[in-house]
């Protein structure tokens, strides 16, 4: 669903640096941006990720995973307040006012749906 019918604004990065900043940490965004592309291209290459344990307990350890390397490859320090951090950030990727559709989506699936296509959406 992200970046298909709806993107994240403000971006992941600056979500990354505000949720660091609220608790009183700099995360330059230049960093986040080289970090998020670093770790999911690394993400993206190994094989051994291919699969997904399908549990709200296995999608919030891996999540957890991947800020928290992002983090630590951007230059935020790695202690007991990245916990707090990382507790933030999820909820601020899950605040429904970041999604919005891009312009083209509703016309898009309303032609799509006359057409007689079955619609849904697919999403990890």
């Amino acid at each position: 669903m992200g970046d298909t019918p709806t993107t994240i604004l403000p971006s992941w990065e600056t979500l990354y640096v505000n949720v660091c900043a609220a608790q009183g940490i700099h995360v330059d965004h230049d960093a986040l941006v080289q970090a998020t592309r670093d770790v999911f291209g690394a993400l993206d290459a190994d094989e051994s990720r291919m699969t997904y344990e399908a549990t709200e307990e296995a999608d919030q350890r891996y999540y957890r995973e991947i800020n928290g390397e992002i983090l630590r490859r951007a230059g935020a320090p790695m202690d007991e307040q990245l916990l707090g951090i990382l507790d933030n950030l999820q909820k601020e990727f899950e605040t429904p006012a970041h999604f919005h559709l891009f312009p083209d989506a509703v016309p898009t699936l309303e032609t799509l749906r006359a057409a007689g296509y079955r619609l849904g959406i697919i999403s990890n």
